[in-house]
């Protein structure tokens, strides 16, 4: 309260603000942590680290932990569509012990890996970056950065290889192809049309990006889709005038937690999170006599709209003279989401925006790699 008066009648001191306290019980811990690193969450007995910044794994508990994982590339960028249409970028290749992957579901290709306790047994986790489709608006899409789960015996080493970038699309005799990948870039529109290939290893999930080409009309341009770690990117679409939608990604369900730390995003099928490792939709463009109509592919595969960001997958660049915002909403939609793995949309063209150094025509960024590891409670 404030102070009292004076003796002459003066005011008195003014009284404080006051104070709203909230209380509310939080959730109790399932179980002792065994390990540091990574953001922890529990589900189902287990024990979930999900990385998605670069760390360190460290066993506290004095035992051996045999431990379940999950380890994602960065993903390739779109292709620049300055005079054409360009390829979605590849997902980052997806490694796991985890019956769902890379054939799956079904038997897993990879056992888990012993760590021993203490610091000098740690794993060294390394999240690799996704692709800059910044400046690449003349050029194929540069490749995502490897992931790496780093374990003292060399032999128990994890890598999740970067996706490809989507092809260039330009009439011209730069690269127009998609590059190889964890998953391979989409191909652009120019002489050269071809995808990426794929890492070949039966470890890594990855798939081939989709070709690019013409659409009905001469003067319609259309990019692949890039592929992901469920399946390849799809071709042009040259009937619907529509860049190929990108590959779908992968849902390993047994490290999802749906009430703990949430990473993932949404996908086929109607989940909300999870989904990673989607390929980048191919992009469109069109000259003043070509199809105004034509639309980049979706993210992550035929996702109902554009900006679903299935798996986190970019959509490809819709051209300038589409109708109403179409263009302008392509532009929001086509860089990947981070963590995701998933490849960037390709870069769009139409000849009204016509520059060599437009960065309107770039294609998207892919998105930045992740890494989770599991454990029994």
């Amino acid at each position: 309260g404030g102070g009292g008066g004076g003796p002459s009648g003066g005011p008195g001191s003014q009284g404080s603000s006051g104070i709203v306290v909230v209380r509310y019980p939080i959730g109790t811990v399932a179980g002792s942590v065994k390990a540091t690193g990574g953001f922890v969450s529990y589900r189902n007995n287990k024990t979930i680290h999900v990385f998605t910044a670069s760390g360190e794994f460290v066993n506290t508990s004095g035992s051996d932990l045999d431990v379940d994982y999950l380890v994602v590339g960065g993903g390739g960028a779109g292709g620049g569509g300055e005079n054409g249409a360009a390829g979605g970028g590849g997902a980052g290749g997806l490694r796991t012990s985890s019956p769902e992957g890379p054939g799956g579901p079904g038997s897993p290709t990879e056992s888990a890996i012993t760590v021993a306790p203490g610091a000098p047994n740690k794993l060294d986790i390394t999240i690799g970056a996704g692709a800059s489709g910044q400046g690449q608006q003349q050029q194929t899409g540069p490749n995502g950065s490897a992931s790496l789960l780093s374990h003292p015996d060399s032999n128990s080493n994890k890598i999740g290889p970067g996706g490809g970038g989507g092809g260039y699309g330009a009439n011209n005799t730069r690269p127009q192809g998609g590059q190889d990948g964890g998953s391979g870039g989409g191909g652009g529109k120019g002489p050269t049309t071809s995808a990426g290939a794929a890492d070949t290893s039966p470890r890594v999930a990855g798939h081939a990006g989709g070709s690019g080409g013409k659409g009905d009309s001469t003067d319609t341009y259309l990019g692949g889709g890039g592929g992901g770690a469920g399946a390849m990117g799809q071709p042009r679409q040259q009937g619907a005038d529509k860049g190929g939608h990108g590959g779908a990604g992968k849902r390993i369900v047994a490290f999802v937690d749906p009430t703990g730390v949430p990473w993932g995003y949404s996908g086929p099928g109607g989940a909300t999170t999870g989904w990673l490792a989607g390929g980048g939709g191919g992009g469109a463009g069109a000259e003043p006599g070509g199809e105004q109509d034509a639309a980049g592919g979706t993210g992550g595969g035929a996702a109902p709209t554009r900006g679903s960001f299935w798996g986190g997958a970019g959509d490809g660049v819709t051209p300038p003279a589409a109708t109403g915002a179409s263009y302008a909403n392509s532009l929001t939609t086509v860089n990947a989401l981070a963590n995701s793995g998933s490849g960037g949309g390709g870069g769009g063209f139409g000849r009204a925006t016509y520059s060599p150094n437009n960065t309107k025509h770039r294609g998207g960024n892919g998105g930045s790699g992740i890494v989770v590891i599991v454990y029994p409670t």
